[in-house]
């Protein structure tokens, strides 16, 4: 069943897939056309996920930061869905994929990595440059800490202009792909990414301030989240209670906990 922000397709919703993304080790990317099933957009470019069986929890945490990021009102693609797939559809036909595809809405764009790869280095550094200086950045700065997001990098943020910058995929989050449940210690100090890349883990003055001011917002947004939230935990994480528990308390108590933790870790926020 499709809730708010994750929509449910079945397998004839892909329309096309095409080239798959030579970058990602724990899941394989395609560009695709799917039918979003909407009036306003019914087909338009996507990307779908695909996640083997060893690393399945990636889907729940893919529709996690998804839930999370639009109630933060953070830029990201406009619809998220869980599609079925089959493997006649990739040219990768290994049993070892799991059913369920996480598909995004296509944004237009370059990532940093991606120029840095084909050694377009000026082109890089601009793009850099655009990120350091985003209107966004402290929300995007205090949102990968409140959800322990250890893996943003210059491939998961895409760059329009200076102005448009979108933030994607959250398979890593918190703290690692897999994490167990007794890893998820709410007090727990996540190596946040942007900060040590963007000031050497030394947040300019404003910056930190507007971070502040986002991690007391957290809170609100969580209840406003929680809802959905559950509905996916119970419904994916039905065989672990651990994990169904220890995410939920997890994302509870750091929403909380989200200026404290920048009074007290000096190397990483203030």
């Amino acid at each position: 069943m499709s809730t708010e922000n994750i929509l449910v397709l079945d397998e004839h919703a892909l329309r096309a897939v095409y080239s798959r993304h030579p970058i990602g080790k724990t899941a394989y990317t395609y560009s695709c056309s799917v039918d979003w099933g909407n009036d306003d957009e019914s087909q338009s470019n996507a990307f779908i996920k695909r996640f083997k069986k060893e690393n399945e929890q990636g889907l729940i945490n893919e529709i996690t930061g998804y839930i999370l990021a639009k109630h933060c009102k953070l830029p990201i693609p406009k619809y998220a869905a869980l599609i079925n797939t089959n493997n006649y559809q990739f040219d990768v036909k290994d049993e070892n994929f799991i059913p369920w595809g996480f598909i995004t809405s296509a944004l237009n764009g370059k990532t940093p990595q991606s120029l840095y790869e084909l050694g377009d280095l000026t082109e890089c550094k601009k793009l850099l440059e655009y990120i350091a200086s985003w209107s966004g950045i402290a929300e995007a700065i205090a949102f990968d800490d409140w959800i322990a997001n250890e893996d943003r990098n210059s491939g998961n943020i895409i760059i329009e202009d200076e102005n448009n910058i979108f933030l994607i995929d959250h398979s890593h989050f918190p703290i690692d792909l897999n994490w167990k449940a007794d890893l998820l210690d709410p007090s727990y100090k996540a190596k946040n990414k942007l900060n040590e890349s963007l000031y050497n883990s030394n947040c300019p003055l404003p910056i930190k301030s507007k971070i502040s001011e986002a991690n007391s917002n957290h809170e609100l947004y969580y209840k406003k989240a929680r809802n959905e939230l559950n509905y996916w935990w119970d419904l994916l994480l039905l065989k672990d209670k651990d994990k169904r528990k220890a995410i939920e308390v997890f994302l509870k108590e750091r929403s909380l906990l989200g200026n404290e933790r920048v009074n007290e870790d000096l190397r990483l926020l203030v």
